[in-house]
């Protein structure tokens, strides 16, 4: 059972989602960050395959996304530096990281995106990362 204030959130959520002929899509090009869970030091990893525990580095990975849990929030690996970075040089729309409980992506070029349900396997997964739904 939800509280008033979660069904709200979900209501508002629904509501917000961007339907194209009335109909909803089914996926998104940014759900492997929706299925992320929100701690996975706290979550059931049974519910999500794509993330283990290394316990050669020490630390929780996603295959989907190539993250690790580090802190409050998933990372990207870091790069291998090729061309001089410095003046002139364009930072790359790559994934720098993702806070799951502000659904933040941070680009490496300093654009932040709001990730959020806006499919029907979104919202299955904003929902399941809420934990109103197994």
């Amino acid at each position: 059972r939800w509280t008033p204030d979660q069904a709200e959130e979900v209501a508002k959520t629904v509501k917000d989602m961007t339907a194209k002929d009335g109909k909803l899509r089914d996926s998104q090009d940014d759900l492997k960050y929706l299925e992320l869970p929100p701690d996975p030091t706290k979550a059931d990893l049974s519910k999500y395959p794509g993330v283990t525990y290394n316990a050669e580095t020490k630390q929780y990975e996603d295959s989907a996304t190539k993250m690790h849990w580090q802190g409050d929030r998933w990372w990207a690996p870091p790069k291998k530096v090729t061309d001089p970075v410095g003046l002139g040089s364009v930072p790359s729309q790559d994934p720098l990281w993702y806070d799951p409980k502000q659904k933040t992506l941070m680009h490496e070029n300093g654009f932040a995106q709001q990730v959020k349900p806006d499919s029907k396997q979104g919202l299955k997964a904003w929902l399941k990362g809420k934990g109103y739904l197994d």
